[in-house]
């Protein structure tokens, strides 16, 4: 990837809105660009990873499954919330799920930057703080009862930008797996959701046509 397209990506990012166009070309430059092949472990310990091109899943081991916790797409970030954990133990794992570029950028550059700058410190907390709500969302994700309220509740959380298209990134049986459900759960769950009008299937994308109706079918209530 380019070096301005680098840039480009990073400038945009809402986590590094407080930071002037110098200080990110020297983020850019203490940071190191990788590449990832589909299926690849992205291993970015202490550090917070950009995704510049492709995407990746974030998942949790749990009972010998492999749970979905997030899927990232050209232009997010990633281990922010871990960054300054004392365990060496890797809570979740980050996988690429196509040819994935990715900037890494190393704890210390982060550590000093939130030292030296307030405004970035306060960006770094908020973006923390949002993280920490999704997460408590992804719980009550997996503790939903049924196939539609798991599959609701996904879209609601991978919807970040609230355009209403959610780009899936994998194949439908990839996230039935990942949901934790049967393929004939979830193609049951896209087809009664879409019969209902609250979305519609596009190739690997999902337009969320009411939203307010997908929030109800989350929260275990009637969707009409």
């Amino acid at each position: 990837m380019k070096k301005q397209a680098v840039f480009d990506t990073v400038r945009a990012l809402p986590l590094f809105k407080a930071l002037s166009d110098g200080d990110i070309s020297l983020l850019i430059r203490r940071s190191e660009l990788l590449k990832f092949e589909a299926n690849s472990e992205i291993k970015s310990e202490y550090a917070v990873t950009v995704i510049l091109k492709g995407s990746v899943s974030v998942t949790k081991s749990s009972d010998d499954k492999k749970l979905l916790m997030r899927m990232f797409g050209s232009g997010s970030v990633t281990g922010v919330a871990t960054l300054f954990s004392d365990s060496h133990d890797l809570v979740t794992c980050l996988t690429a799920l196509n040819h994935t570029e990715a900037l890494i950028i190393p704890g210390e550059a982060i550590a000093e930057l939130i030292h030296s700058n307030g405004a970035f410190a306060m960006d770094y907390i908020k973006f923390l703080t949002s993280r920490i709500r999704f997460l408590n969302s992804r719980i009550k994700a997996y503790t939903a009862s049924g196939a539609e309220a798991k599959l609701a509740l996904h879209l609601l959380l991978s919807d970040e930008s609230e355009t209403g298209k959610v780009e899936l990134h994998v194949s439908y049986s990839r996230l039935a797996e990942m949901l934790d459900m049967g393929r004939a759960s979830l193609y049951r769950a896209i087809d009664s959701l879409t019969a209902k009008g609250i979305i519609l299937k596009d190739g690997k994308s999902i337009l969320i046509l009411r939203k307010n109706a997908l929030q109800r079918i989350s929260d275990g209530s009637s969707s009409m």
